[in-house]
């Protein structure tokens, strides 16, 4: 009969975990999404309106000059009322823009009447002829989507992991999640590449784990 020595059998529960915290991870995607997808849709616009009034209050998003926003999908907050806030205060805006091919992501300047098209994910971006290219030190605040969130900042997302890439080469950028409260989970699964936020805001509360 033969034995597994310890590095091998180490190495075995090691991917078992691993395997387990995507299966745990893909479960919770699927029930935040259906819990604000279930919430009538004035509600939802309503509080997506609160969270942003919420969020502009903040020191991090006052100081900002350039902030990066998302396009909402699939059960994600709706950013419109932030963006108008932006506009309002005279910020400067963009929007990501993935490359699969690289696993790479990067901000894109609105600016001016930007054409959109869908990337391989179903997620609107600016057209490669209307992208403007930012150097990503200049993205002062990020704002993340997510399918929910904890209040010692864990973000769980759609699954790319292309922020988690994006924020391990930006270490020192502030990230704000605007969520519902109905994403807040008390703890959420985390791997050694998920990278934390500095702030979590909703439409009643606002958590600055660090």
């Amino acid at each position: 009969m033969a034995f597994k020595t310890p590095s091998v059998m180490t190495c075995d529960f090691k991917l078992i975990e691993a395997a387990q915290i995507v299966r745990h991870k893909n479960f919770l995607r699927g029930f935040y999404r259906h819990a604000v997808l279930t919430m009538p849709w004035e509600r939802r616009h309503r509080l997506a309106g609160m969270a942003a009034r919420r969020l502009a209050a903040l020191p991090v998003f006052r100081e900002a000059q350039t902030v990066g926003l998302y396009v909402a999908v699939g059960g994600e907050i709706e950013i419109v009322p932030l963006f108008n806030l932006c506009r309002k205060a005279g910020k400067s805006v963009a929007v990501p823009v993935i490359f699969p091919e690289k696993n790479w992501m990067e901000y894109s300047l609105l600016d001016g009447p930007v054409r959109w098209d869908n990337n391989v994910y179903g997620i609107p971006e600016p057209s490669e002829k209307d992208r403007r290219l930012l150097d990503s030190r200049n993205v002062e605040l990020a704002i993340l989507p997510g399918r929910a969130f904890s209040p010692d900042g864990v973000r769980l997302g759609a699954g790319g992991g292309y922020y988690d890439r994006f924020l391990e080469r930006h270490p020192k950028l502030t990230t704000v999640a605007l969520s519902f409260d109905e994403q807040i989970s008390p703890t959420l699964p985390a791997g050694p590449h998920d990278v934390r936020l500095d702030w979590v805001v909703t439409p009643t509360r606002t958590f600055h784990p660090k």
